[in-house]
């Protein structure tokens, strides 16, 4: 499922360069660029009154400038939140295909926050989603 809402941000903000998991250089680069998106899994909650994992995903959004990582966390906050039906398009990662996945829901956690600046002085924003599944 990660790898087909990286697909989704991807296609969507096509100029940014989107991570799954871990922000790696990949292959052409030297270095991770100070303007990215990562989006981790990170793992679910159980349910309460049923034997059920609920996946949550946290998307970080990373800029120099402070305005454009909070512009970016809301943009996909609104392409994302409380959609219902949304489908996560299909990709192929390292000869394994992920088909498209519909998803019953999507709702975030909180709303999109500012971690502060890193060690760079590079500014990152955060949001947590939790993704329902149609059974």
């Amino acid at each position: 499922m990660i790898y087909n809402l990286v697909q989704l941000i991807r296609s969507t903000f096509p100029a940014w360069i989107v991570y799954a998991n871990t922000r790696e250089a990949t292959a052409g680069q030297e270095a991770v660029p100070d303007e990215c998106i990562l989006v981790r899994e990170t793992g679910g909650n159980p349910g309460v009154w049923a034997d059920l994992e609920i996946p949550t995903v946290q998307i970080i959004t990373r800029a120099a400038s402070t305005p454009q990582a909070r512009l970016l966390s809301q943009q996909i906050f609104d392409l994302i939140n409380s959609k219902f039906g949304l489908i996560l398009p299909a990709i192929t990662v390292d000869s394994v295909v992920y088909p498209a996945i519909s998803t019953s829901q999507i709702s975030a956690i909180q709303q999109p926050f500012c971690l502060g600046k890193d060690d760079q002085r590079r500014t990152e924003f955060t949001n947590n989603y939790q993704v329902y599944f149609k059974a």
